[in-house]
């Protein structure tokens, strides 16, 4: 079984595509956010929140007592703001969620698209019948092709 974690900026663009192995879990997300997160063209770039629909939980992950101590970089995701994405955050009804992790409570999101990623998979779910049959390797280029395509038509949209 084989799924997709994308990256995705509120206007759209894809910025990173990663595979996921089994079942979405805390460890994979931290780690592919982890390894972005190093990257030449991101370290320097002051990316202080992430909207994600299972924040609470990635919150807690991020902010462990030993996880948090063992880079830079993963101190750096414990004190990043995490919130859960605006169509999400109805099912949160955990009362430390609410109080850490509200997307309505920082003035910064207002106007900042957080269901982005909600809206790019929506879209994407067009394409299962092309990709249903395929096997690993083939849906990964399909998968990666298509989001490349996305990402041209943002652009262009962009800039007219």
């Amino acid at each position: 079984m084989t799924g997709i974690l994308a990256v995705a900026k509120p206007c759209s663009i894809i910025v990173e595509v990663k595979e996921l192995f089994g079942s979405e879990s805390k460890s994979q997300v931290y780690a592919h956010l982890h390894e972005l997160l190093l990257k030449p063209t991101l370290k320097d770039i002051p990316v202080e929140t992430i909207c994600y629909d299972d924040a609470c939980h990635l919150k807690k992950f991020a902010q462990n007592k030993t996880r948090c101590l063992l880079t830079a970089t993963s101190q750096r995701m414990a004190k990043m703001t995490m919130v859960v994405d605006q169509f999400h955050f109805k099912n949160h009804v955990d009362s430390w969620c609410k109080q850490n992790c509200n997307p309505y409570s920082s003035d910064d999101l207002q106007e900042v698209n957080t269901e982005v990623c909600e809206q790019l998979f929506a879209w994407l779910s067009r394409f299962p019948r092309m990709t249903k049959h395929m096997n690993r390797w083939r849906f990964l280029f399909i998968i990666l092709y298509v989001l490349d395509k996305h990402n041209e038509n943002v652009k262009q949209k962009l800039l007219e």
